[in-house]
């Protein structure tokens, strides 16, 4: 019988493009959309961005 792996899950900072594992990520909601974050500075940051400027195109779109 084969041995299962549990492959690891990554996804890219919404602020700053760096790679997190999914256990580690944090979720934020703005606005309807959900975007993933390494750390509470950059959710901080999105949400600043977000608040100030135009909408931020929503993750998973490859659109910035």
């Amino acid at each position: 019988m084969a041995k299962m792996t549990r492959k690891a899950v990554y996804w890219t900072c919404a602020f700053c493009d760096k790679a997190v594992k999914e256990s580690e990520v944090l979720r934020v909601v703005l606005d309807g959309q959900t975007y993933y974050t390494c750390s509470p500075r950059c959710c901080e940051r999105l949400a600043e961005l977000q608040s100030r400027y135009a909408p931020i195109a929503p993750a998973g779109t490859g659109a910035r």
